[in-house]
């Protein structure tokens, strides 16, 4: 059985939790933020504290694409998701679809709705 484990640091490594040991996969100088796996799992993407978006396969599938960086997203990507497109969102309150090779498939920009978002939260604690 293995793990992914990321680091403060940057580092990304694949952990056996039989033998309790790891091996580096890769490593950038920003700090990890986000991990999200492919839906068959043979590959994984990381969220930086600079945005950028990399990703590493254990099997490529036959799909050609390779590891590196996607793409740089406009702040640090808190949350990341891997389906048929690549979601990131982060502090800016902007929702990205990226397609697999980086470009922008659909966005969600909710900068503007604070006033919303702020009602919503009043109305949860007066529950």
């Amino acid at each position: 059985s293995s793990g992914i484990n990321a680091e403060y640091g940057g580092k990304i490594r694949l952990c056996n939790v039989r033998t309790n040991k790891s091996q580096p996969l890769y490593g950038t100088d920003s700090c990890v933020v986000a991990l999200a796996a492919n839906p068959s799992n043979k590959a994984i993407i990381s969220g930086h504290a600079d945005g950028a978006i990399l990703r590493y396969f254990f099997d490529n599938e036959g799909t050609g694409m390779s590891h590196g960086q996607i793409v740089k997203h406009s702040c640090a990507p808190y949350a990341l998701a891997w389906g048929s497109s690549i979601v990131a969102a982060g502090c800016d309150k902007r929702i990205i679809m990226y397609s697999p090779d980086g470009k922008i498939t659909q966005q969600f920009d909710y900068s503007r709705d604070s006033d919303e978002i702020n009602e919503m939260i009043r109305e949860a604690d007066d529950d």
